[in-house]
């Protein structure tokens, strides 16, 4: 329900230890872990008043203000990408666009040795 996945952000926020939180990466980080606290999976909500087709959350976004960037992912690209905004040139960029989904044709190997 909503209000369970409130609850549960709540009790992400309160029982984290913060004091872990030391750099910006990891408060991008801790971000993400209640992100992922409020994820309804594709599928699950109905509105059958809307629509007869499944609703969902598409896309999760998190910004990080102080160091102008933005980190997304979609439901079918779980990869987590950035866009640093602090090293677009407004005044010259052209406007563009790009697509968000079904971005990933395969998954990256971890290296390990």
């Amino acid at each position: 329900t909503p209000e369970g996945r409130f609850q549960q952000i709540v009790a992400t926020v309160l029982l984290s230890d913060l004091t872990r939180v030391k750099t910006d990466f990891d408060a991008v980080n801790h971000a993400w872990a209640m992100v992922n606290s409020l994820e309804i999976c594709q599928g699950t909500l109905y509105w059958r008043f809307l629509s007869d087709k499944p609703q969902m959350t598409a896309y999760s976004v998190v910004v990080d203000v102080k160091n102008k960037a933005y980190y997304l992912r979609t439901y079918d690209n779980m990869n987590i990408r950035k866009v640093d905004v602090g090293k677009i040139d407004f005044s010259t960029v052209k406007y563009q666009r790009k697509p968000v989904y079904c971005t990933a044709t395969y998954y990256p190997e971890m290296s390990i040795k």
